[in-house]
């Protein structure tokens, strides 16, 4: 009865651990993989730059720094294009000299766009009428602000005491010119 019971116990535990890890044998090593390697998938994840969401990281580009969505990659074309007329002489003078070509080909763009465009034109305008009269403001005080006073003419000038009772009576040979301050 005991090598029965033995035997039988034996038999059925290994039935029961063959059984348990077949069956959840697939869901430990996919936690164990979540777990082990969690530290793994955030070092091959970037937060991008311009929408600040986690993404995977494309191991073919070093240095990445923005997702693969649309208006971050026109984010990420405008930030180096900006760099780059702020760093590079050549590129900002052949972008001035290609924006000064298509200008001279396209005279007429903006005439087109304005007809194109009354209601944002007339709103514009009435926004830039205000716009202007407060820099008109602005420029007029600091004009009476600014208005240079030189009492004095410039030369030269000799310098005497203003006391009566002194004995001696030293003058003093001064020249007074203006100083700018701009």
């Amino acid at each position: 009865m005991i090598i029965y019971f033995q035997v039988h116990f034996f038999t059925s535990l290994f039935f029961l651990i063959f059984f348990i890890s077949d069956f959840f044998l697939p869901f430990f090593t996919s936690l164990s993989r979540l777990w082990f390697s969690r530290r793994e998938t955030m070092d091959r994840m970037i937060k991008c730059t311009n929408c600040r969401r986690l993404v995977p990281k494309n191991p073919r580009l070093k240095g990445q720094s923005f997702c693969g969505r649309k208006p971050c990659q026109q984010a990420r074309k405008t930030e180096w294009q900006r760099r780059k007329m702020a760093s590079d002489p050549d590129y900002r003078m052949t972008q001035e000299a290609s924006q000064r070509n298509w200008a001279g080909c396209n005279q007429d763009y903006w005439g087109h766009y304005r007809d194109r465009n009354k209601t944002y034109c007339d709103r514009n305008r009435q926004l830039q009428k205000g716009r202007d009269a407060r820099h008109r403001t602005r420029r007029l005080a600091k004009m009476d602000a600014l208005k240079p006073v030189f009492d004095v003419n410039p030369g030269r000038y000799l310098l005497l005491p203003n006391d009566k009772n002194l004995a001696k009576m030293d003058a003093l040979m001064v020249e007074i010119f203006p100083i700018s301050t701009r």
